[in-house]
């Protein structure tokens, strides 16, 4: 029982925290965290190129990212993009597909004779879908899809007054001396 409170003192010696990128948003709780390893796409102030690096350090007593090929202020990074698509996108376009394919097959089943034998009776059978019936709105679906999964591709945050990058140093350690 007297060692358990020495230990228990010792314990936030052991303990390991993280350096963090932290994207924040004006009045928006939720943060966009990145992490040492994490990969950023962004652009300095002043320049037309983005850069695409991964995080080597996070130095935040002196606000500075620890890139591959440099050591970037934060406040010199221009904008983050990100070339994840959107969910809503991504969803949206994977419906669109989903519809094409089924429009297609039941198209098809529709001309087929297989149909008009079992259920059709045989004066009705001059009543099938057109090719064009078939595959104009499964083209027009799968181009629509295609156009929503490019347009909303990437997206650019631009730190100007809207968002923010903070760094932060969550290390857990009694002997770092007090500011």
């Amino acid at each position: 029982m007297k060692y358990s409170l020495f230990l228990l003192c010792l314990l936030p010696a052991f303990l390991f925290g993280q350096k963090v990128v932290q994207l924040e948003k004006r009045g928006n709780p939720k943060t966009q965290k990145f992490t040492v390893g994490d990969e950023l796409t962004y652009k300095l102030v002043g320049d037309v190129e983005w850069y695409k690096a991964a995080i080597l350090d996070v130095k935040p007593e002196i606000g500075v990212i620890l890139f591959e090929n440099r050591l970037v202020k934060v406040q010199d990074i221009a904008a983050l993009k990100f070339t994840n698509s959107r969910n809503w996108s991504r969803k949206l376009s994977n419906q669109l597909y989903l519809f094409a394919g089924g429009w297609v097959f039941f198209g098809l089943i529709d001309r087929s004779q297989i149909v008009d034998d079992i259920i059709i009776n045989q004066n009705q059978a001059n009543t099938r879908a057109s090719w064009k019936l078939i595959l104009i709105p499964a083209g027009v679906a799968v181009a629509s899809a295609i156009i929503i999964r490019q347009v909303f591709k990437q997206r650019v945050k631009k730190m100007k007054n809207k968002y923010r990058l903070r760094l932060l140093d969550l290390n857990v350690s009694p002997l770092r001396p007090m500011p």
